[in-house]
């Protein structure tokens, strides 16, 4: 069982001719909350009247972060945390532009998760808009000769519980980016059809993760996830600050 985790990123995604292709990288107009069942939006949360560009899912949680009153931390930096999580973001957070954490002792109630039950995710998303519509304007893979991606991130703290009925294999600690590519060929076969492009940030079982590949049951589509090695030199494990790219 983990206890808390916290991990702190800067984003970037670019191509070829330096087009941003993420909108509001660094978190300033808040964050669109999802209901932790449903999916469905509950509202956002932020310091400004903007329409968020970021989707905050908390899935499986016992709370939402919609029914908390942000806390003032520091100079321009806020809190939305209860027992069970925590979220921090600012318009000047100085250290870091989101802080993310996790007590899964309190979401579990004490008690290690039975496999097959649900598990509580909290994580930011955001659709990469198509080509030829409103946002940045993702090209298609045939027209982009280099995707440059780079994120910072810094391990907080963790703590993990491990007595009796502990089990690594359902009960791991990770943070992952992760990027959905879709066939929008609407005269291919295939058309419709995703496959997922992650980069492991953390995992509590391995400094630094191996190259993991495999089908997804949930939405049977295949995921492929880089070797930690592959984008980043020191494990976060470490508790500084990783660059990944």
């Amino acid at each position: 069982m983990r206890s808390r985790i916290i991990i702190i990123l800067l984003a970037t995604l670019s191509s070829l001719f330096a087009r941003e292709l993420i909108s509001d990288p660094h978190f300033k107009r808040g964050l669109e909350v999802l209901d932790p069942q449903s999916g469905r939006s509950q509202g956002s949360i932020g310091w400004n009247n903007e329409s968020p560009l970021w989707e905050c899912g908390q899935w499986n949680s016992r709370s939402s972060l919609i029914d908390l009153v942000p806390a003032a931390i520091a100079d321009s930096l806020y809190e939305w945390a209860n027992e069970d999580k925590a979220v921090r973001m600012g318009p000047g957070a100085g250290e870091y532009d989101l802080y993310l954490g996790v007590n899964s002792d309190s979401e579990y109630g004490g008690v290690y998760r039975q496999n097959g039950q649900p598990w509580p995710h909290l994580l930011v998303q955001q659709r990469l808009s198509p080509p030829g519509t409103a946002g940045p304007g993702c090209p298609s893979l045939s027209e982009v000769e280099a995707l440059n991606f780079q994120v910072q991130a810094r391990l907080d703290s963790a703590r993990i519980i491990k007595k009796s009925g502990y089990d690594p294999d359902i009960h791991a600690l990770q943070f992952l980016i992760y990027f959905t590519v879709q066939n929008l060929n609407r005269s291919s076969a295939g058309f419709g059809k995703i496959i997922w492009l992650g980069v492991p940030v953390y995992d509590d079982r391995y400094p630094m993760p191996a190259k993991y590949v495999a089908h997804d049951d949930g939405t049977s589509t295949l995921i492929y996830t880089l070797a930690y090695t592959d984008a980043a030199e020191k494990s976060v494990q470490d508790g500084e600050w990783v660059s990944f790219q």
